[in-house]
């Protein structure tokens, strides 16, 4: 590893002449006209905030090839001309990647010094940067390809060179400062640890500078590519949805559920259980049935498809919606799907009740709706049927085939890379299954970022004829999920305290759990989703797992809980760093309405916009000139627990009902001092 700060003509020569990468094995659509010059690259930025304004800069740069030679500088000027002297030798179509964790960070300052072309520029989202070219260097971002932080990815790979921990960055640092050893080692460690583990990760996956995904999602996306393209074209192409039946899955397309119990709210519990559903999106994937179909528009009582088990997709009217039981603790209507809701009771985004409200749904969701709700009047206004059936049989054996080598590979020493690359393909299938076929094309140009609104009819007819998996399978995939995750609910009952996703959190004892597992494991046995451990212990997709007790827990709502066992306190607050929250926290009883993180809540991010070569400010400090471009400011800030006001109101009410009295009377228990306890 060479370290150098001036290059020679010598080292400008080496540089230059890296031979063109050989095109070998799969071709990715954006780099078949492209050449690549055999090496990897990665580049850094530290920044400084000036004082007592809302602008940062740039103090030192680092580049990093092959794991090699790390060059940095102190002023964009020098890593322009190193840019433009690597790659002056370059033809028209030749490219040298630089990967760049976290390219939307860099691309804030480097958009003010760079040109960017609009088309050469992916956005995924406003200031979410994929990809970027200016010149003949093409920008990746490693982040999106790893989908961990780096110190996390480094780790994984098991590079020898691992990022050091934090510096201080309260400490303002100048271009023109001559910083110590221990700044210019945090900063080439990045660098050096990201081509290391690029390299690493291409290595594993079989990868060049070509073939290599953009994405996370793109390794198992291949796969999946692969399998299905043995199944039937004229049958993948029938069943993708038209217009308007993609619509409505849109519609009806949410997440994991993630809610606390209303009657637990800020009281401290203890021995808070908890169970954790095994591969449960997977699990789904395998054991369950899918829309095999082309979807039809039908008309009708929805109880008759139903009977015929059919597949259902429709928008239903509810006029008097209410619980069933008003103690039931996980709602399952989220305020944010339903549309036209009229003078509704609000639990933490759930709906407790409503006089009216719309919403597009499956059969899935139908069936746990009306087993939770009541109510005077429905109208199915739009309905669409297909019929059931079992997803592929090369794409079940396909996630079989992941989660057996996943499961075989946990806990061997020497095989922890490989196994990590097992389980981050496994997570990725339901992330590929819910990707949205139909994105706003999203341009970066100069100072602003313009929209391009999808021809939706375009999008859908070319995603027609590719063919791949229906947006329709991963709808279901999250119905099924969720259907699993209220059975786990039901059978805690008034005991139920937390959910998120695939997990449950509940006080005293679960009714039920053993059968249901027995159940699962019989379904898991008759469709393959099964493997054995290097003990030769068999897993089972699907099953609930008991985990760690928490010998005190307390939730605030949803992302808002602390646990405490063994002394050791963690949190989970949405906008609180964990450790730090935990740190500044010190005890869980500490954590009440109106606490607030100080040192731990998190940041906020100040964008500086300008174009290229624009200066924004200018500043003169001891006989030196900084001119700031287009920026951004990380600053600290604070975090205030609390709720909102419909919550808050929410919760008072239950306070002055007495419903925590009939809450206690079901549990047996009684509350004292915030705390249940016998």
């Amino acid at each position: 590893m060479i370290s150098v700060k001036d290059l020679t003509d010598k080292d400008y020569d080496i540089i230059q002449n890296i031979p063109r990468l050989k095109r070998t094995g799969r071709k990715h659509k954006t780099t078949k006209n492209k050449i690549y010059r055999d090496c990897i690259c990665s580049f850094d930025i530290e920044t400084s905030r000036l004082p007592d304004s809302e602008h940062s800069f740039m103090y030192i740069w680092q580049f990093n090839i092959l794991g090699y030679y790390t060059i940095y500088g102190r002023y964009w000027n020098e890593f322009i001309y190193f840019l433009n002297r690597i790659t002056e030798k370059y033809n028209e179509n030749e490219y040298i990647i630089i990967f760049v964790h976290n390219l939307s960070f860099e691309m804030q300052f480097l958009r003010g010094v760079l040109p960017f072309n609009r088309e050469d520029v992916f956005c995924t989202d406003r200031r979410k940067i994929l990809y970027a070219i200016s010149g003949n260097a093409e920008f990746r971002c490693s982040y999106f390809l790893t989908n961990m932080s780096l110190s996390v990815f480094l780790n994984k790979m098991g590079v020898e060179h691992q990022k050091d921990e934090k510096i201080d960055y309260s400490i303002v640092r100048y271009p023109w400062d001559k910083l110590d050893n221990e700044i210019l080692h945090y900063s080439e460690m990045d660098v050096v640890g990201l081509s290391e583990g690029i390299k690493k990760n291409n290595e594993i996956n079989g990868d060049n500078l070509y073939t290599m995904p953009y994405t996370s999602t793109g390794y198992v996306r291949r796969l999946a590519k692969n399998a299905i393209s043995s199944v039937n074209y004229q049958w993948r192409k029938n069943i993708q949805p038209d217009k308007n039946v993609y619509e409505l899955l849109r519609q009806a397309f949410r997440g994991g559920n993630t809610h606390a119990n209303r009657f637990f709210i800020g009281q401290l519990l203890t021995n808070v259980k908890s169970i954790d559903r095994s591969s449960s999106y997977s699990s789904e994937m395998v054991n369950r049935l899918y829309p095999i179909s082309e979807f039809k528009k039908a008309s009708g009582n929805i109880d008759y498809y139903l009977k015929k088990g059919k597949a259902c997709l429709f928008i239903v009217e509810l006029e008097g919606v209410s619980l069933k039981n008003d103690l039931w603790g996980c709602p399952y209507l989220p305020l944010h799907k339903c549309r036209n809701v009229e003078k509704a009771i609000i639990d933490n985004g759930r709906i407790l009740s409503a006089a009216h409200l719309e919403i597009t749904i499956t059969d899935i969701d139908y069936k746990i709706l009306i087993k939770e709700y009541k109510f005077m009047k429905y109208k199915i206004k739009e309905l669409y049927v297909s019929t059931y059936g079992k997803l592929p049989k090369v794409l079940i054996n396909l996630i079989n085939n992941i989660y057996a080598q996943k499961t075989a590979l946990k806990g061997i020493k020497g095989q922890e890379i490989y196994y990590h690359k097992q389980k981050e393909l496994l997570n990725s299938l339901y992330g590929m299954c819910v990707q949205d076929p139909v994105k706003d094309r999203i341009y970066m140009v100069d100072k602003e970022y313009e929209i391009e609104k999808a021809n939706m009819e375009d999008v859908l007819y070319r995603n027609r004829n590719k063919a791949f998996l229906p947006y329709q399978w991963g709808v279901w995939v999250a119905c099924y999920a969720r259907e699993e995750l209220e059975k786990a609910i039901e059978m805690a009952g008034y005991n139920f305290v937390y959910t998120d996703t695939d997990s449950v959190k509940y006080i005293d004892n679960i009714e039920g759990l053993s059968e249901y597992n027995k159940k699962q494991v019989e379904l898991s046995k008759l469709h393959g989703a099964y493997a054995k451990d290097k003990n030769g212990d068999i897993h089972y997709m699907g099953v609930y797992e008991q985990e760690a007790v928490s010998e005190k827990f307390i939730t605030f709502g949803a992302k808002k809980y602390a646990s405490e066992s063994g002394g050791k306190l963690k949190i989970t607050i949405a906008g609180v760093n964990k450790e730090k929250g935990s740190t500044e926290l010190e005890h869980i009883e500490n954590l009440k309405e109106g606490y607030i993180f100080k040192d731990a809540g998190g940041t906020e991010s100040v964008y500086n916009d300008g174009g290229y070569n624009e200066i924004l400010h200018t500043e003169y400090i001891e006989g030196h000139i900084l001119k700031i471009t287009s920026n951004i400011t990380i600053k600290e800030s604070t975090y205030k627990l609390g709720f909102s006001k419909d919550y808050y109101d929410l919760l008072c009410e239950i306070q002055n009902s007495g419903l925590y009295y009939k809450v206690n009377q079901k549990l047996g228990e009684r509350v004292e001092n915030g705390q249940i306890s016998k």
